[in-house]
């Protein structure tokens, strides 16, 4: 695993599975761009980021993510990810190209159904 792959990895589990705002700091270049699915299709810089991790995490406080495949190159890792909240009632997949320059994220895409994942939050009370 090279070192754009290792980042993308870190990401996944200690950001999103770990909820660590500290590997957001150290991962997540201060100007870093972020292209999103969803009501906020852009983020830029750590602070941006948080806000999005936060809305996401509210609506799924269990939320997992499971990276199924990544390839990489020096400076791009693909991120093909499944993942999981609600005890298993809400899955969903996606993938998220990442850009890595001296081991911090500069830019990302996540590809994702962001209206189906919203349906199926609107279908479910968030304590089921």
């Amino acid at each position: 695993m090279n070192a754009s792959e290792h980042a993308a990895h870190r990401w996944f589990d200690e950001v999103w599975n770990g909820r660590s705002t500290a590997a957001i700091h150290e991962l997540l270049a201060p100007d870093a761009v972020g292209h999103l699915e969803g009501p906020v299709p852009e983020v830029v810089g750590v602070e941006q980021f948080i806000q999005v991790q936060q809305g996401l995490l509210n609506a799924m406080p269990d939320v997992r993510i499971t990276i199924l495949k990544s390839l990489a190159n020096e400076s791009d890792v693909a991120v093909f990810w499944q993942a999981q909240a609600r005890g298993g009632a809400i899955r969903f997949r996606g993938t998220t190209w990442l850009r890595v320059v001296g081991g911090r994220i500069v830019e990302g895409w996540d590809c994702w159904d962001y209206g189906a994942l919203s349906a199926k939050l609107a279908e479910r009370p968030a304590c089921a």
